[in-house]
């Protein structure tokens, strides 16, 4: 057997302990990156997408709306229809409607963007149905209003029902950092765009993993590997964007920003340059 067998260099990429900054190696406990001194730390949320739940109380939200609207509208016209057989309504009555209405819509829209807290105050929207429901029921001697005060009482247990469960889409937990792909990134496009977004936090090191694997899946996009030489030359890997610049000036040798990119690169090998300079959009 030959002693001349040769083995295939281990990735410098393929270390999940990388910082996501500057790709240089750090250790698992690590909070600060020990180089580029950038936090290794996110917070992050235990769901990463809107649960069931939250899209339960999303769209009663807009139920609930509609329900006042109605049941207000409905109480004035049973007033004007037949007065003599309901009471006056005093006006303040309907401005709590109006407040209600407000305050659900309002509640809508914090859940679905899930703004911290919100569902402490879409416990408090439950109750204030509740309220409202109890009102129908007790303040008002008429078939109508006991109807709309047991539907506003089922609907409020409905919401605290579904506050109960929402607290997962509002809880965050604290980790580090991971190098690694991300799990929604799952064809050439998709990873592009995650590599872009990592791109604008700094991270080119997370950019670069992304863009890598966008050019095996696409090899034939070139703006995929001018993204991936401008993210090498901002890691300072010259060695490899140059490369990739070659790899890619095979693909389109009359591309515009290839020499662009290759008068950045020959500058950067050539000079010792200010650690947060390089290339910062692509």
């Amino acid at each position: 057997m030959s002693n001349n067998q040769t083995f295939p260099q281990p990735d410098e990429f393929d270390n999940e302990w990388l910082c996501p900054y500057c790709a240089r190696p750090t250790a698992p406990a690590d909070t600060q990156c020990p180089h580029c001194c950038r936090t290794l730390v996110v917070k992050k949320r235990v769901l990463a997408e809107r649960s069931v739940w939250l899209w339960r109380g999303f769209f009663l939200q807009i139920y609930i709306a509609t329900y006042v609207v109605i049941f207000g509208l409905g109480m004035w016209l049973l007033q004007r229809s037949f007065p003599k057989s309901i009471p006056n309504i005093p006006v303040w009555f309907f401005g709590v409607l109006l407040v209600i209405v407000l305050y659900s819509l309002g509640v809508m829209g914090l859940l679905y963007f899930r703004v911290p807290f919100a569902h402490f105050l879409y416990l408090l929207n439950a109750g204030l149905m509740l309220t409202l429901g109890m009102l129908g029921l007790l303040a008002f001697d008429s078939t109508g209003a006991h109807i709309g005060g047991g539907l506003g009482l089922l609907l409020g247990f409905f919401q605290v029902g579904i506050a109960v469960n929402l607290w997962k889409d509002f809880s965050f937990v604290t980790g580090r950092f991971s190098f690694t792909i991300d799990s929604s990134a799952t064809n050439a496009t998709s990873l592009f765009l995650s590599a872009r977004q990592y791109a604008r936090q700094g991270m080119w090191g997370k950019a670069v993993i992304h863009l890598r694997r966008a050019v095996l899946k696409n090899a034939g996009n070139i703006s995929y590997r001018l993204a991936l030489i401008a993210a090498y030359i901002n890691l300072k890997r010259y060695d490899r964007a140059a490369q990739t610049w070659q790899d890619a000036h095979r693909l389109a040798p009359d591309n515009a920003k290839l020499a662009e990119l290759q008068t950045i690169l020959n500058k950067m090998q050539r000079t010792t340059h200010d650690p947060n300079s390089g290339i910062n959009r692509y």
